[in-house]
Formats: structure tokens, C-alpha cells, sequence
């Protein structure tokens, strides 16, 4: 493994999963493109008051 310039230490990550025929590097594409939607849906929550929208009828 090689540690990318100006790091100083490796990053870890461990994903459970029942995957059996996905390749180590499609599971870990997944869950970051995964990880990167949950935080765009949570600053349009935080940014736009999303969590805090009106539902009563006019």
C-alpha cells in the first residue's frame, strides 16, 4: 500500500457487507459516493431549513 505524499499516517475504513462478487474497490466507490449524498442532503437540510418545512394545507 502506498501512503500518498504529505500524509503521515494511513487511512483505514471498514465496510460490512454481504457482497460477494463486487471487487473490494466497487464496494469502497459505493459507499463513498453514498456518504457524499447523505452530506449534501444534510446541508440542504441545515442550509435551506429543509428539516423545518410547513405541511399545513393553505
Amino acid at each position: 500500500m502506498i501512503r500518498p505524499a504529505g500524509e503521515l499516517f494511513f487511512t483505514h475504513s471498514i465496510f460490512v457487507t454481504n457482497f460477494e462478487v463486487v471487487s473490494p474497490q466497487a464496494i469502497v466507490r459505493a459507499y463513498q459516493k453514498r456518504g457524499t449524498m447523505e452530506n449534501y442532503i444534510k446541508e440542504a437540510k441545515i442550509g435551506f431549513y429543509f428539516n423545518h418545512m410547513n405541511s399545513h394545507a393553505l
